[in-house]
């Protein structure tokens, strides 16, 4: 008979990054101008209008989720992405994949709600917030949110990624 040696690991959780921020950080009509600037392709200045959700992401980052992020705002981003019953972040594109695992998380900056008791909803663990313009909403970028409300309600967004390594 050999000796073996057992252990037995509780199972691994981490609350820091397996969760959803959000938070208030346009007011409507800096909503609305992001929103007319993204539609009418007018990149300058809604990489500007948009700089205060970068700055909150970074806070966020470095007080809740604590990724290794090299910085925010790809190519071609912000992004105007409208979410509707049966939309979620994996259907749009916005999570990982495989030509981009260097994406750490997913910031959706709200700009328009329309219809009643829209929200963002994580399924694991379950979390949501309310749709409400000039909030911006974070995820991990594995993580999938998705549209919960009625069956004729929109929320529009500007989405884009903070960056760093590639998950392994």
């Amino acid at each position: 008979m050999t000796d073996q040696l057992i252990i037995r690991l509780p199972p691994m959780t981490n609350s820091w990054v397996l969760g959803l921020a959000s938070a208030r950080v346009i007011d409507l009509d800096t909503a609305v101008q992001l929103g007319s600037a993204l539609q009418e392709g007018r990149t300058d200045e809604a990489q500007q209008l948009i700089d205060p959700a970068v700055q909150a992401l970074h806070i966020a980052n470095s007080e809740y989720f604590r990724f290794d992020v090299s910085g925010a705002i790809g190519p071609a981003e912000p992004r105007l992405v409208v979410f509707e019953p049966g939309t979620s972040m994996r259907r749009l594109g916005l999570g990982l994949h495989p030509d981009r695992s260097d994406r750490k998380l997913v910031a959706l900056l709200i700009l328009a709600v329309t219809g009643a008791n829209a929200r963002l909803a994580l399924d694991q663990p379950t979390k949501s917030t309310e749709a409400k313009p000039g909030t911006l909403v974070m995820v991990p970028s594995y993580c999938d949110l998705t549209y919960d409300g009625d069956e004729d309600g929109q929320i529009a967004v500007a989405a884009f990624h903070a960056y760093g390594r590639a998950f392994r």
